[in-house]
């Protein structure tokens, strides 16, 4: 009975101390007309989105993060290759960094024609509305520093993540 009473104890903890994560919409880090060029399947996007979506809800379910707002920046490529970055305005750790990044690897990306397209998925942890201004990772940042000339979007992409 003991056991039993402090396995419940312990899931109440750990329900109380879990983050929430909540979407406020997408933003397109490029034209319109560059998704319109690469003939995206708008369909096929809005399904790997909400795909993405729920696995990151699920995974941030067991994770304790501060209460913030920020962007989940993915690029995907030819071959179905995707890529997550994070962009929150306070450091996440490493491991549950680690961990919501490897989210995209359990869902198969759509097919991009040629190059990548990138965007962000809008993000609040436990309700932040703290104001936001546009996903640029930290990794894009340290990079672009040690560049001399300005670099479009997907060409920063490509360069990072080659």
């Amino acid at each position: 009975m003991k056991l039993a009473f402090a396995l419940f104890i312990s899931f109440l903890s750990v329900q109380l101390s879990a983050s929430e994560l909540s979407f406020q919409g997408i933003t397109l880090l490029q034209p319109d007309i560059v998704f319109e060029e690469k003939q995206i399947n708008v369909e096929e996007v809005m399904n790997y989105i909400k795909e993405i979506q729920g696995l990151l809800i699920k995974r941030v379910s067991g994770m304790k993060l501060p209460k913030k707002s920020g962007y989940f920046v993915i690029a995907i490529k030819n071959g179905n290759k995707a890529k997550l970055w994070l962009d929150f305005k306070s450091e996440i750790p490493i491991k549950k960094s680690q961990a919501l990044q490897d989210v995209i690897s359990n869902v198969k990306a759509f097919n991009v024609s040629n190059g990548a397209i990138i965007f962000a998925l809008n993000a609040s942890v436990d309700g932040s509305n703290d104001s936001l201004t546009s996903p640029f990772p930290e990794e894009w940042r340290i990079f672009i520093k040690s560049q001399s000339e300005p670099m479009q979007i997907e060409q920063l992409v490509n360069t990072i993540w080659p």
